[in-house]
């Protein structure tokens, strides 16, 4: 009880650490059940995945053409962009790449476009809403993000 009043008393700004998305309380345990029952079912996960693997191939191939020591990362409908040039392999080597400038430069380029994605590491999820369209955009807009933090040329021509 000590330790977590500690943390909380000099946690960083916008964090709670403890809690909330990963906290379960009987409204958030029904929520996720009508979720997985009704919602993310095996039609939406068909026409979702691929799009997901669109997004992960198209963030890959940004990264190679604007030449960044970046990576790309899926597991199912969620992508993140990791700032590094080789995975990390524990949470330890992850948070020595957590939170960069250029990571954040990103994230505020993408939202002065229209377009969010998590501040604090560059993830992206497709949803049972998401289109081609979505991630067209979010494609365009990453792609003009990289070539001003690499000062390279843009990679797409495809602009909405």
């Amino acid at each position: 009880d000590q330790r977590i009043k500690a943390y909380l008393e000099n946690r960083e700004a916008g964090y709670s650490g403890i809690g909330t998305t990963l906290s379960g309380n009987a409204l958030q345990l029904a929520c996720m059940r009508a979720v997985l029952e009704q919602i993310l079912t095996e039609d939406v996960y068909a026409a979702a995945m691929p799009l997901a693997q669109e997004l992960e191939q198209g963030i890959a191939a940004l990264i190679a053409h604007h030449r960044l020591p970046w990576r790309i990362v899926r597991v199912g409908l969620r992508a993140e962009i990791v700032s590094a040039g080789e995975l990390p392999r524990n949470g330890t080597e992850a948070l020595l790449h957590a939170h960069s400038d250029e990571e954040q430069a990103l994230h505020l380029f993408c939202l002065n476009r229209g377009v969010v994605i998590t501040p604090f590491h560059n993830m992206m999820l497709v949803c049972p809403q998401t289109g081609p369209e979505h991630i067209t955009r979010l494609l365009d807009v990453l792609d003009a993000g990289m070539s001003e933090l690499s000062g390279t040329a843009t990679a797409r021509s495809t602009t909405n």
